[in-house]
C-alpha cells in the first residue's frame, strides 16, 4: 500500500504543493469561547504557524491546552500505553487506555471506546500490539483494506495514535476537515477543480457535524464521504478511517521530506525539537486547529 501510494502521481503532486505552500498558506482564526477555548481566538498567521503560536484547546485535566502543555500530556499517555503493551499488563493497559479516554473526551462511554475496551478483556495488550502492525506508516497492510482493524472512532484513533511511535496521525473530525479542504484548495489552484477527486486523495468527513466539511469552505466541492458510527457498518467504517488515518500521515512524511527543514520545527526542547515524530505531531496540530472551521484557510483561494 505504502508504494502505490507514494507513487500515486496526484498524490506526489500534492505532497509537492503542500511542501511548496504550507509556509505561505495564510490562515484567519475565528474560534468562540467554549470550556475548550477558555479565551477563544482570533488571530490571522500562516499554517506553518499555527503550531505552536495558536495552539489551544483544554482536554480533560490541562490547565491552558497551549502546545507545551499539550504534546507533554501526549507523551505521558503515549509512554503509560506503550510500556502496559509492552509488558504484556492487562489491568495497566486499560489503565492506560481509560486514561486518553478521559483526557479525549470519549462521548459516550457506553457504546464508544471504553466500552468496546471492556469487551477485549485481557486480550487488549495483543490486540493493540497486532493493529499497530497493520497501521505502520513504513509497511502498513497492503492490502489497504485493514480488515483486522474491526472498530474505529475518533477516541479509538486517539489511542492507536498515541501507541503508536511513527506519528500516525489521530483521524478527527477538525483534523479530517483540514486536509479535505486542502486538497481542494489544490485541486482549484492547478486546475484540477473540473476532475474527479483523485480515489488516493479522498478523506471523508468524521461524524454528522456540518461545519466539518470541505463544503463548509467550498459548497460546490466533491463530497469525499462521512465516516459515521452508526451501528451494523462498524467493520466497513474501521478499514476506511484506517485508511484515511494512514493515507494522511504517509502524506505528512512526505511533505515533511519535500518541504523546508524548520517546517513544523515547533518546540525545541529535549526529545521534540527536530525529530520526525515531533514534527509529524506539529503538523496534525496545525490540521486540528485549521479544521475548527475549514473556512479559515480559503482565503487565499481567492487570491488565485
Amino acid at each position: 500500500m505504502r508504494q502505490e501510494f507514494l507513487e500515486d502521481p496526484d498524490v506526489r503532486e500534492f505532497t509537492e504543493w503542500l511542501a511548496r505552500h504550507l509556509g505561505r498558506l495564510d490562515v484567519q482564526l475565528n474560534m468562540s469561547v467554549s470550556p475548550y477555548m477558555p479565551e477563544g481566538m482570533n488571530a490571522v498567521t500562516t499554517f506553518d504557524r499555527l503550531v505552536p503560536d495558536h495552539y489551544r484547546w483544554r482536554f480533560t485535566g490541562m490547565a491552558t491546552g497551549d502546545w507545551r502543555e499539550t504534546i507533554l500530556r501526549m507523551q505521558e499517555l503515549a509512554h503509560g500505553l506503550r510500556t502496559a503493551v509492552a509488558r504484556h499488563d492487562a489491568p495497566a493497559t486499560h489503565a492506560a487506555c481509560n486514561a486518553i479516554v478521559e483526557w479525549g473526551a470519549d462521548r459516550n462511554s457506553r457504546v464508544g471506546a471504553s466500552a468496546y475496551f471492556v469487551g477485549l478483556g485481557d486480550r487488549l495488550p495483543t490486540y493493540l500490539a497486532t493493529t499497530a502492525e497493520a497501521l505502520r506508516l513504513a509497511r502498513p497492510d497492503p492490502s489497504g483494506n485493514f480488515r483486522g482493524i474491526p472498530r474505529m472512532n475518533s477516541t479509538l484513533c486517539k489511542v492507536h495514535a498515541l501507541y503508536a511511535a511513527d506519528g500516525l496521525p489521530i483521524y478527527e473530525s477538525r483534523v479530517a476537515a483540514s486536509i479535505g479542504t486542502l486538497v481542494e484548495l489544490w485541486r482549484r489552484q492547478t486546475d484540477r477543480a473540473m476532475l474527479p477527486l483523485p480515489p488516493m486523495l479522498r478523506f471523508p468527513a468524521v461524524g454528522n457535524q456540518l461545519q466539518r466539511r470541505v463544503r463548509r469552505a467550498f459548497p460546490d466541492a466533491v463530497d469525499p464521504g462521512v465516516l459515521s458510527y452508526n451501528i451494523g457498518s462498524e467493520i466497513a467504517t474501521a478499514g476506511r478511517w484506517a485508511s484515511a488515518a494512514v493515507r494522511l500521515g504517509l502524506l505528512m512524511q512526505e511533505t515533511l521530506r519535500r518541504g523546508p527543514r524548520n517546517l513544523f520545527v515547533a518546540w525545541p526542547l529535549r526529545l521534540t525539537s527536530r525529530t520526525t515524530e515531533a514534527r509529524m505531531a506539529a503538523f496534525i496540530g496545525a490540521l486540528f486547529v485549521a479544521g475548527y472551521d475549514p473556512r479559515s484557510m480559503v482565503a487565499e483561494a481567492h487570491q488565485h
